[in-house]
């Protein structure tokens, strides 16, 4: 009785190890590539952090140079996503168009059974560098609308900043 006793308890560290190798392995595999690590990249600049590329010291020596490559990409991408994100809210002079012939501002033409006052509020919003507009007579219903639109194409968690304009 005693010897399987200590024969179980000498065995249990090497069952222990045995499992944190598997586990290791299974983390490498999913881990270690230029797509995960161009993700993992991206969600860390997302989140405010640096770029710490010790968190791949595990990975298999063949993989290793392309997933640093993957996760240098993917945090310099998010940097320059930010950057033009940054540069497209500009509200300074010269970020906005507006043509002026004879005296009217002219918008697209309307649709058939629309009066120009459908048009008095334009909204837009936009996600991942793309705008969504839509008009309407009160600046309720043309923020629904944009909002709507952007919604329509995947963009649940950024669509909130509807930005609307009273058209005169």
């Amino acid at each position: 009785m005693r010897t399987v006793l200590g024969r179980l308890v000498w065995m249990l560290p090497l069952l222990g190890l045995t499992g944190c190798a598997a586990m290791m392995e299974q983390w490498a595999s999913t881990n270690c590539n230029y797509d995960a690590a161009y993700v993992e990249g991206m969600k860390t600049y997302d989140l405010g952090q640096e770029l710490d590329l010790h968190r791949y010291g595990g990975c298999p020596a063949g993989s290793k140079s392309e997933t640093l490559k993957g996760f240098r990409e993917g945090y310099a991408r998010a940097q320059r996503n930010e950057a033009e994100a940054r540069a497209n809210r500009s509200e300074g002079p010269g970020s906005a168009l507006s043509i002026h012939i004879g005296g009217g501002m002219h918008g697209p033409a309307l649709a058939a059974g629309e009066r120009a006052n459908d048009r008095r509020y334009d909204c837009s919003v936009e996600a991942f560098g793309q705008k969504y507009a839509d008009f309407g007579p009160t600046r309720l219903e043309a923020s629904q609308r944009a909002e709507r639109r952007c919604r329509a194409n995947d963009h649940e968690l950024l669509c909130d900043e509807v930005r609307c304009r009273e058209n005169r």
